[in-house]
């Protein structure tokens, strides 16, 4: 304890307020809050494991450290030396800490949880239910009960129970103390509950869409959903300021990285070059927006010979990588050279996945609205590509398609950001 004191002593006599001190000191709050939200913590449906909330946390910490001591590097005398390099650490325990009781201990409280009546026993209902009534996730939401007309309804569907009677909704509601109604869209409704709906609004209780609940939780559009009624889940009016400043955003922003990314690139070309000699860059015809397609290209990260027998998919640890391959795939370098197609025009630094033309046909023939995806210029990083860090399988695709969709419905500058901030923390700890 001593000497803690005697720490603590040294350093305040140590501290001595600067000039940018009131920009040390708000810089320092926003950097964190990037920083949290580029290593997931912010994630909704997270895990409720001190585990993973301590991992995402230490992701936090090695990129504020990391931003730290290259702003201490260039601008030693800027900022408080002792208060500067300390912080961090403090920091980092106090948010270990509130993260143990809120996102740990308070879920588990069902005092706060809010009472949701799942009305109709239906896909998006179902798929709704295994997420509220998941015990692993940090949900604020307790799933009460179906409740439905159907004859053939099973006792309980994910370990919630099923009542019968939609005619005596408002007497379920005030029974079971319900704070939500949300209504499956496959289950028709008859007049009289649609009466009691409005009584139930009239009350007090929110009435909501299981599906848009689902998707506001997940960040996902279901899309077993929405195939009947597609158009109106996709923007048909054209977001033009969105688009405008977007697209200034992207030329901005490439050419900056282009510039200050140089060396890296002069760096990666001479690794490939050494490795397995030329060619440096790869060439691969992809889909842009409406279905044009372009050349992209990346830094060779496979054998020249890598698709002798046909286009595959790229697997987790591929054989046919080179050993440079190898250690800058996870971390996306080698897409680098496609800033010069974001210059073009050709895509934008953030949008769904640029797929191959005969991957896209296979697709588009499994998966329902797979070339909605087209709807906009494909990005470099996306929505899809840091919840789904790798797609092989039909299933992976399908789950990468429900986050694009996602995307192009609610696309706008915040979510760009979000998705700019969660590719640079998987980036930096080599997970794409």
């Amino acid at each position: 304890m001593v000497g803690v004191v005697g720490a603590w002593d040294r350093l305040r006599r140590d501290f001595t307020p600067t000039e940018l001190f009131e920009v040390w000191f708000a810089g320092t709050w926003i950097l964190w809050l990037l920083a949290l939200r580029a290593s997931g913590s912010y994630d909704l449906l997270a895990p409720a494991v001190i585990r993973g909330h301590a991992a995402a946390l230490v992701r936090a910490l090695a990129i504020v450290i990391g931003v730290t001591v290259i702003v201490y590097f260039f601008a030693p005398r800027a900022f408080p030396r002792s208060t500067t390099l300390l912080t961090p650490i403090p920091v980092f325990l106090a948010l270990l800490a509130w993260r143990q009781i809120a996102a740990i201990r308070l879920p588990r409280w069902r005092v706060l949880h809010r009472r949701v009546l799942l009305l109709g026993v239906g896909g998006s209902t179902e798929r709704l239910a295994g997420v509220l009534s998941d015990e692993v996730l940090h949900v604020p939401y307790a799933c009460v009960a179906f409740l439905t007309d159907r004859a053939d309804a099973p006792p309980a569907v994910a370990g919630v129970a099923v009542r019968t009677g939609t005619a005596r909704l408002w007497e379920h509601v005030r029974d079971l103390g319900i704070q939500e109604v949300s209504v499956a869209r496959e289950e028709p409704l008859s007049a009289e509950c649609r009466a009691l709906l409005v009584e139930c609004f009239h009350a007090g209780v929110t009435v909501s869409d299981a599906a848009g609940l689902y998707e506001e939780l997940s960040g996902r559009v279901p899309i077993a959903q929405i195939a009947p009624t597609w158009y109106a889940e996709l923007p048909s009016l054209p977001r033009r300021p969105y688009h405008v400043v977007k697209r200034a955003i992207d030329l901005a922003g490439a050419a900056a990285l282009l510039v200050v990314l140089s060396p890296v690139l002069l760096v990666l070309a001479a690794a490939v070059l050494v490795d397995d000699g030329p060619p440096v860059l790869y060439d691969q015809v992809r889909l842009g927006r409406r279905g044009r397609p372009f050349t992209i290209r990346k830094f060779r990260s496979m054998r020249r010979d890598a698709e002798k027998e046909g286009a595959r998919y790229a697997a987790r640890s591929d054989p046919r990588s080179t050993r440079v391959g190898r250690v800058f795939r996870p971390s996306g370098l080698d897409e680098l050279p496609q800033l010069w197609d974001v210059l073009r025009g050709r895509m934008s630094l953030v949008g769904p996945r640029a797929e191959r033309p005969e991957f896209s046909e296979q697709l588009s023939a499994a998966l329902p609205l797979y070339r909605a995806r087209l709807l906009v210029r494909p990005g470099i990083v996306g929505w899809a590509e840091v919840h789904v860090r790798h797609a092989e399988t039909l299933e992976q695709h399908l789950e990468r398609l429900e986050y694009d969709l996602y995307y192009i419905k609610h696309a706008d500058l915040m979510l760009d950001l979000d998705v700019a901030l969660r590719a640079l923390g998987l980036a930096l700890t080599g997970r794409r």
